[in-house]
């Protein structure tokens, strides 16, 4: 008996314990956050520690940075291109070698410029200092130009305007209008120093008062009504091209700067990029990190900075265009000065793309040296020969282009890893793969990811069957991870925290009306013992629907039976016209059912019974209709 007593005893002990351990695994207050094996069938970790041990995730190269460095070279070779196309309009009053100015004109054309083209080209111009050609002898109309000019500028205004402010509240097309105000972004960044050589043109005034007119259209006399209308309107658009758009580039780069160290911003871009390359978060696109991403904190600004760069570039073409020497003296300072800063502040994040700009600088102020030597009166040297003129251009841009070419292998080379492939290239958040990375920043990768695969799940069913129990979960594993990265001081915290403030509006939505969440396990329960009691009836009823649809296949049996229960799932606020669809369904059950008007829950069916079985008595049973006295049978078809 004693023996007896002692086994139940510690059968009941072991009994206690196993309830008080289940009770704490069903409380979620059992988190494993070192992802450490556990043999324990009733851990709730099990399913996470399975899927961590299988989980990989491609850490390296992507199509955002590829698209990145690609724009990037090609917006520093465009750059070079349209200011030695803006100097060799300038020197053809220099003048520079006849030969050389008409060999390199088709670089016209990356400025649009076809006014010079056909100067230069079709024209009777003299090689000569201070020569000016009548406008009558160059077979392309200026004032039809600017005119052509004003209409398309004003007309990529408003289609902007429109897209970005009318269109912009329609949701579905949310990631279609972000690429779309990219490409609106980096298109204006290229054409808009095309767009304000024409516009300086207005202000060439020949230098002779008695015939004030126009150097590119002579019937145009200077600061007369319509040359006054015409300036007021490049003007206003300059506005818009030079100031308006790098303001509002400057305002989308303010809004995602975090600190002015550079370490932290660095950190902060890698971090970034990081979560958008593994899914995690998309606000490197989705905030327009393609404006900034490029360059180092104290050069974050560099694209609107490099608007207004143009524009002063286009203010000393314009402003000083009857005064040579000063023109391209002041243009070569600029370039010097920037030569200077970048040499000792580079603004690219790339080491290869600063080499780059500090090339193409070097190379303009070269030219310009030359230029500023023949402006200077009174110098008498070989080297201002034409014929040396010649030869020291040719060399210039051949070194030019040879530097160029040699960069853009580089690029291939390391971006393939041909050539150094331990060097980092590319600045990423970890280097090699993900097999390689420490344990800690494993397991953070692993929960943020699976985080955010379950918060999209969670959005994607209804909220009566949304998983609230794995929100809970990976609630306290992400609380207790936050912890850890905090002492590590890990870049990988702010995505936790982040993550862990969408999990929790998400648990604090779908909690209510889910039937996982812990507070409603009671009316789980209730409705589990309402179920079986129909249990019976309701296997009856689909044995019933079989024969009423014998005609019919099993795959569309099927398939009715699984588009039913979706329909009962979908909330009327979430149906695309929902007061349609019910007219609808009564026009339905009316062809259906005979005096089915009276009826108001005979949606819960979906339409396929029995003669000798009402529908109405049955929920009358079962609790789930009040009894009502019956308006009339339900009639069989022939359905």
């Amino acid at each position: 008996m004693e023996v007896t007593n002692e086994g139940n005893e510690l059968q009941d002990l072991s009994s206690t314990r196993l309830k008080k351990q289940q009770r704490r695994y069903a409380e979620q207050v059992y988190i494993n956050p070192s992802f450490a094996a556990t043999h324990d069938p009733l851990d709730p970790h099990q399913p996470v520690l399975k899927s961590f041990k299988n989980f990989n995730i491609a850490i390296g190269k992507d199509s955002e940075s590829r698209n990145l460095i690609i724009f990037d070279a090609i917006s520093l070779i465009v750059d070079y291109i349209q200011i030695f196309a803006l100097i060799l309009s300038m020197s053809m009053r220099w003048p520079w070698p006849d030969t050389w100015t008409k060999a390199m004109s088709f670089t016209y054309f990356f400025n649009l410029d076809f006014w010079d083209f056909s100067k230069r080209i079709s024209s009777p111009y003299v090689a000569a200092r201070d020569n000016y050609v009548s406008s009558d002898t160059v077979p392309f109309s200026y004032k039809a130009n600017i005119v052509i000019w004003y209409l398309v500028l004003i007309g990529i205004t408003l289609l902007a305007y429109w897209i970005f402010r009318i269109l912009k509240s329609f949701k579905s097309s949310e990631r279609k209008l972000i690429r779309l105000k990219q490409v609106f972004g980096l298109t204006a960044q290229m054409a808009s120093f095309p767009a304000g050589i024409q516009i300086c043109k207005l202000f060439w005034c020949l230098p002779y008062p008695e015939t004030a007119v126009l150097d590119v259209d002579n019937s145009i006399s200077c600061w007369s009504g319509g040359h006054v209308v015409l300036v007021l309107i490049g003007i206003t658009l300059s506005f818009f091209i030079f100031f308006l758009f790098p303001f509002m580039l400057y305002k989308d780069i303010y809004r995602q700067i975090i600190s002015k160290e550079e370490g932290k911003h660095e950190t902060y871009l890698r971090l970034k990029h990081f979560e958008n390359l593994s899914n995690i978060d998309a606000s490197w696109v989705e905030n327009d990190f393609l404006h900034f991403a490029s360059f180092n904190r104290f050069w974050a600004f560099f694209r609107p900075l490099n608007q207004l760069f143009k524009f002063l570039l286009l203010l000393l073409y314009a402003v000083f265009f009857n005064c040579r020497l000063w023109q391209v003296s002041l243009m070569f300072a600029v370039f010097v000065v920037l030569l200077i800063l970048f040499a000792f502040r580079p603004p690219y994040r790339i080491t290869s793309l600063n080499a780059m700009i500090c090339w193409n600088f070097f190379c303009i102020c070269c030219m310009l040296m030359i230029g500023v030597m023949q402006n200077i009166p009174g110098i008498q040297t070989v080297f201002l020969v034409p014929t040396y003129i010649q030869v020291e251009l040719i060399l210039i841009n051949v070194a030019w282009l040879l530097g160029t070419i040699s960069c853009l292998i580089y690029f291939y080379l390391r971006w393939k890893e041909i050539v150094f492939p331990q060097a980092e290239f590319f600045p990423f958040l970890f280097k090699g793969n993900f097999c390689n990375i420490g344990s800690d920043n494993k397991r953070f990768v692993f929960v943020c990811v699976a985080a955010r695969e379950l918060l999209s799940r969670s959005v994607q069913v209804s909220s009566l069957l949304c998983p609230t129990h794995e929100l809970c979960y990976f609630i306290n594993l992400i609380n207790k991870l936050i912890e850890d990265a905090d002492l590590q001081m890990n870049p990988l915290r702010s995505t936790l925290r982040s993550l862990l403030d969408e999990m929790i509006e998400a648990y604090n939505r779908y909690a209510p009306a889910s039937i996982f969440t812990e507070s409603n396990k009671k009316q789980v329960r209730t409705t589990a013992a309402t179920l079986s009691l129909m249990l019976p009836d309701f296997t009856r009823r689909l044995y019933e629907r079989d024969f009423d649809l014998i005609l019919v296949s099993p795959l569309k049996r099927r398939l009715l039976l699984k588009m039913f229960v979706v329909a009962c799932f979908i909330p009327p606020s979430r149906r695309a016209g929902a007061s349609g669809i019910e007219r609808r369904q009564q026009l339905a059950r009316n062809k259906v059912w005979k005096n089915s008007n009276h009826r108001t829950l005979l949606m819960l069916d979906e339409g396929f019974h029995d003669e000798d079985h009402d529908n109405a008595k049955f929920l009358e049973r079962v609790g789930l209709m009040a009894n009502k006295k019956s308006g009339g049978d339900y009639e069989s078809t022939s359905c």
